[in-house]
């Protein structure tokens, strides 16, 4: 099966995006609503008292943010089912996703003060080294979209 252009493996990914996009728009719309009917938090006093509002401001913004990484991977792979992968315009996309991993390692750092756990630190290293891969994976894109433009110049 091929890779890129059009009936390939990136088209088939492309429905699984488009198709989590609007699932997880959903699920950001109703999550406090869930979040609120959690057995043993009925009351919206204990709510309150508790850090499970933290909790929730924390799964916002983290969702909003994935939600933002998930629409710009379905940007690079609409320029894979073009054919293009060697486009400047992935090289701005991996570049955004990398700034958004590291406003995520930012909301677990934040995450660390009010309500830490053993594992916030761990998923914070995470995101920061996912940052860094993805803002080189952006630099290698740009200089492969150069590299290309030069060559198809080439006779």
């Amino acid at each position: 099966m091929k890779i890129t252009g059009k009936n390939s493996l990136s088209s088939i990914f492309s429905v699984v995006i488009i198709v989590s996009l609007v699932l997880g728009a959903v699920l950001i719309v109703a999550l406090p609503f869930i979040y609120c009917y959690l057995p043993g938090y009925r009351w919206i006093f204990y709510f309150f008292e508790s850090n499970m509002l933290a909790s929730l401001i924390l799964l916002e913004v983290c969702g909003v943010i994935f939600w933002l990484i998930v629409n710009e991977g379905r940007k690079i792979f609409n320029t894979m089912r073009a054919d293009d992968p060697f486009n400047i315009s992935n090289a701005v996309y991996l570049k955004r996703i990398a700034y958004m991993c590291l406003l995520l390692f930012i909301a677990f750092i934040v995450k660390m003060i009010f309500d830490f756990s053993p594992l916030t630190p761990v998923i914070a290293v995470v995101f920061l080294i996912v940052s860094m891969l993805m803002r080189i994976l952006s630099g290698v894109f740009h200089k492969a979209a150069q590299v290309k433009s030069e060559n198809d110049l080439t006779i």
